[in-house]
């Protein structure tokens, strides 16, 4: 089960705080073996993989959390998987999953205190592919030129059109 901190985002349930959201996936790996039936894979021990899955919420119950007598919940998504599972190139899904590690990173160390200096995007952007697309940036993967939609590179590219 895997877990989100989501304060505020979240409905109230029965007039009750819910507090996080909770994934919970059934039916799994009856559709990966069925994927590595019909396209065998080999993995060597320590390999990582990216797999995609369509799945369908078939229950969502509230969990309480914590040790108090009011306790806060958590709202619990049940998955199953309908339609299949797949092991797919992960340059495919790369900047969402580096953006959603991101997000969780800066959340926990925003919770904890922690505040970066000069490693903030620039301005609220609109997208979050557009904070992806400059910390790729700020990381020089940009090097061999501009990329359309980075505001770092856009920044760049009128700082040259205004001659500076």
């Amino acid at each position: 089960m895997t877990e989100t901190q989501q304060a505020g985002a979240l409905t109230s349930f029965e007039n009750r705080e819910v507090i996080k959201s909770k994934i919970e996936l059934r039916g799994v790996g009856g559709g990966l073996n069925e994927a590595v039936d019909f396209d065998p894979i080999e993995l060597a021990h320590g390999e990582e993989r990216t797999i995609v899955m369509r799945v369908r919420c078939t229950k969502v119950r509230f969990d309480e959390e914590g040790d108090t007598d009011n306790k806060e919940l958590a709202r619990v998504h049940v998955l199953k998987l309908v339609g299949g599972a797949a092991f797919i190139d992960d340059t495919i899904v790369r900047e969402h999953l580096d953006a959603q590690r991101e997000r969780i990173e800066r959340a926990r160390e925003e919770k904890t205190g922690i505040q970066r200096l000069g490693d903030q995007p620039d301005g609220n952007f609109e997208t979050d592919e557009a904070s992806v697309l400059w910390l790729h940036h700020k990381a020089g993967q940009h090097a061999e030129g501009t990329v359309e939609g980075c505001p770092k590179c856009e920044e760049e590219i009128a700082l040259e059109q205004a001659g500076e």
